[in-house]
C-alpha cells in the first residue's frame, strides 16, 4: 500500500541506526572486557598469557598470546582431536575393546577399573576429558603416538603446540620435555 511504500524509508533509517547502536554496544562491552582482563592480568602474581577474539568482528585481546606456557590438562584437546581424526580417516575404531590398561598411579577411574574391564577408545577418550582421567589419557597416547599428535597441530596451523611427554610424567618434565602451547593457539 502506499502507507507502507511512505514508512518503509523510515523503518530502514531505524533499523540502521538501531544496528549501528548494537554495534557500539558490543564495542563498549569488548572494550569494558578488555579493560577487565588487563587489570586481572597485571595483578596476577604470576605471568599470564591471554588470546581472545571475537569472532564476528575480528577484536581481539592479546596478552603474552604467541609465549609458550605449559599445558597440564589442556593438552587433551589435541589427543582428542587426533583420536576422532583418525577415526574419521578409518585408521582407528572408536568402538573395538580391548583390555583395561594398567593406570597405577595414575588416580583416576581407569587404575579403579576392574582389570577384566574392556574399554573402548571412545570409552578412554571421555575419561579423559569428562573426568580429566590421566591413565587414560596416557593410553590413548600410547595408540596415537606423541609425534603423530604434534604433526597433526601443525598441519592445522599451531606449531607451537607441542605433546612431548604422557602425563604425570615427571623426570620428562625436569628434563624439559612439556607440554606446551600458546594462548593464540
Amino acid at each position: 500500500t502506499l502507507r507502507n511504500a511512505l514508512l518503509l524509508p523510515f523503518a530502514l533509517a531505524g533499523a540502521a541506526a538501531s544496528a549501528a547502536e548494537d554495534a557500539a554496544v558490543k564495542s563498549e562491552l569488548f572494550e569494558q572486557l578488555r579493560a577487565r582482563v588487563e587489570r586481572q592480568a597485571a595483578a596476577l602474581d604470576g605471568v599470564a598469557g591471554v588470546y581472545v577474539e571475537d569472532l564476528t568482528s575480528g577484536a581481539t585481546i592479546a596478552i603474552r598470546a604467541d609465549t609458550g606456557f605449559a599445558q597440564a590438562s589442556a593438552i587433551k584437546v589435541p589427543i582428542l582431536f587426533e583420536l576422532l581424526a583418525r577415526a574419521d580417516e578409518k585408521s582407528i575404531d572408536l568402538d573395538r575393546r580391548a583390555r583395561r590398561p594398567a593406570a597405577t598411579g595414575m588416580g583416576g577411574i581407569l587404575e579403579n577399573l576392574s582389570p577384566e574391564a574392556e574399554l573402548s577408545a571412545r570409552d578412554l577418550a571421555v575419561l579423559m576429558i569428562v573426568q580429566s582421567d590421566n591413565g587414560a589419557t596416557n593410553e590413548l597416547i600410547d595408540r596415537l603416538g606423541l609425534e603423530r599428535v604434534t604433526a597433526r597441530m601443525a598441519a592445522l596451523g599451531l606449531p607451537h603446540t607441542l605433546l612431548r611427554r604422557k602425563m604425570l610424567d615427571t623426570e620428562a618434565a625436569r628434563s624439559g620435555r612439556e607440554n606446551v602451547s600458546t594462548p593464540r593457539e
